[in-house]
């Protein structure tokens, strides 16, 4: 089977077609596949139906060395957890106040 199949370069898709009688295997580095019959043939153009989507190795391989960090405290969630300490400080120190001056309206 002839194939207008990418190179193994940079910025290729490689892709490596066996065939064994009647049956031609497709594989990507990740996907292996059958051809599974014709959609559309002329005599200079094939175009056939596999049974798996060809994934390139190079677009799909996971390039991870380890897990992925734990995101971030956003900015805006930071702040908000600061304004809250902020506002509880604030409201303690009101409710102190007001005792301090309620206990010295009191002692009049």
């Amino acid at each position: 089977m002839r194939t207008q199949a990418g190179d193994s370069g940079d910025g290729q898709f490689p892709l490596n077609v066996t065939t064994a009688g009647n049956t031609a295997t497709l594989m990507t580095g990740l996907i292996t596949t059958r051809v599974a019959g014709t959609i559309y043939t002329d005599g200079q153009l094939a175009i056939y139906r596999v049974d798996q989507v060809l994934q390139p190795l190079q677009i799909f391989a996971s390039r991870s060395s380890g897990p992925a960090p734990a995101p971030e405290k956003s900015r805006k969630a930071a702040d908000v957890a600061e304004n809250s300490k902020a506002c509880l400080a604030l409201n303690n120190f009101a409710l102190f106040a007001s005792s301090v001056l309620m206990a010295f309206a009191l002692s009049l």
